[in-house]
């Protein structure tokens, strides 16, 4: 049985340093918000004891390569990447969330993690998709990448850089971790 004093949580803030993201106006920069949730989710998980490992806690450049050797290195028992979302059409908006083809227990995290989300958010659900990204792909543990609002779609861009969107997606984020980690444990 997998505890939450046993249960390693690596978490990826998307993006950093010189490469932004997606961004609105190129004003407001996707790696900054990703970098702040990702703060926050820690933060509660480590309030849940729930052990986390960041790939990077600064606004640094971090090669893909690089996010997935420290996954796999920090042995975590999952692995979550969180980004915004960003479309040419302004118009795109809603909340997804990947997992890499074939992986059940990944696919298993996406939906309870997209779940609490569109529950917390109320956003438009896009629903779980599988994706190639490298950061799916090249790590060894149930991994997801989640995309909680369009950076590009100017009412979603309002709510993404509130202090209050921010935390409301590190706890849907958080209680779909936990949600998982109940579920592994039936």
């Amino acid at each position: 049985m997998i505890t939450g004093s046993n249960f390693l949580v690596c978490i990826d803030a998307g993006h950093g340093g010189a490469d932004s993201g997606a961004t609105y106006n190129g004003k407001y920069l996707e790696k900054d918000y990703a970098l702040q949730v990702a703060r926050y989710v820690m933060h509660l998980l480590e309030g849940d004891r729930i052990a986390v490992f960041p790939t990077r806690y600064r606004d640094y450049f971090l090669p893909i390569g690089d996010r997935t050797s420290i996954a796999n290195r920090s042995k975590a028992d999952i692995f979550v990447s969180i980004h915004f979302n960003g479309a040419k059409d302004p118009s795109a908006h809603g909340i997804e969330t990947f997992h890499f083809r074939g992986s059940t227990q990944g696919k298993i995290l996406a939906s309870k993690v997209q779940s609490k989300m569109i529950q917390t958010l109320e956003g438009r659900n896009r629903g779980v998709k599988t994706g190639s990204f490298s950061v799916l792909s090249g790590t060894v543990m149930p991994a997801i990448l989640v995309e909680p609002g369009f950076i590009t779609n100017e009412k979603e861009k309002n709510k993404i850089i509130t202090r209050s969107y921010q935390l409301d997606c590190a706890r849907a984020i958080t209680n779909g971790i936990l949600s998982y980690l109940r579920e592994v444990n039936k």
